[in-house]
């Protein structure tokens, strides 16, 4: 009995031991990303200058219309309860968004700009995924530099695009050697399977 509560008390004893060097970790870490951030900050400022030494010229019209088009597809995306945005790009685009808007206040419309494209393109890799995720099947990727998108399963059908290196799909269908697929931005045809992996 009285070696069970002594191994008790050991389990018990490097349990707390582990507890605290998670909270030293955490502490650690916590540290890393205000840095990190911190660091981030310092980044888009340099980038906003060289667009500004670069002489970029936006207007207000122009650094107005990115916040919009940027609202309007973040509004999209948050009514669709089918698929709810997480909360880590939410508030990455709420942050970009209302710093678009101070800029704007500021007068600085080239970083009004930049903020609202840097909203866009995190929405933008959101909506792609959705579109992705529509169609159901496998995923492929394209494994060679250029790939003919056909309209039918055969080299004698019309190429409709080319895919590049990379390119993420989805497949829905194989005929013959050759898969139908469906691209990020929604389009489908067929790509020959020693182009996809």
């Amino acid at each position: 009995m009285k070696s069970r509560i002594e191994s008790q008390e050991l389990d018990l004893a490097k349990l707390r031991a582990e507890y605290q060097r998670q909270i030293e970790l955490n502490g650690y870490l916590k540290e890393d990303i205000s840095q990190l951030k911190s660091e981030l900050r310092r980044v888009e400022q340099q980038f906003i200058t060289i667009e500004q030494r670069l002489q970029i010229k936006e207007t207000k019209a122009s650094a107005v219309a990115a916040i919009a088009e940027a609202q309007l597809l973040f509004e999209k995306l948050r009514a669709d309860q089918s698929q709810p945005l997480d909360s880590l790009t939410v508030a990455e685009v709420t942050s970009r968004l209302q710093m678009s808007d101070e800029m704007v206040r500021k007068a600085k419309y080239a970083a009004a700009v930049y903020y609202a494209k840097r909203a866009m393109r995190a929405l933008n890799q959101v909506d792609h995924k959705r579109n992705l995720a529509l169609a159901e099947g496998e995923t492929r990727i394209i494994i060679v530099s250029v790939a003919n998108l056909r309209k039918g399963p055969g080299s004698n059908f019309d190429v409709i695009t080319k895919l590049s290196y990379g390119s993420i799909l989805v497949q829905t269908e194989v005929d013959d050697g050759w898969s139908k697929v469906h691209t990020e931005s929604g389009v489908s045809g067929w790509v020959h399977n020693s182009l996809i992996h």
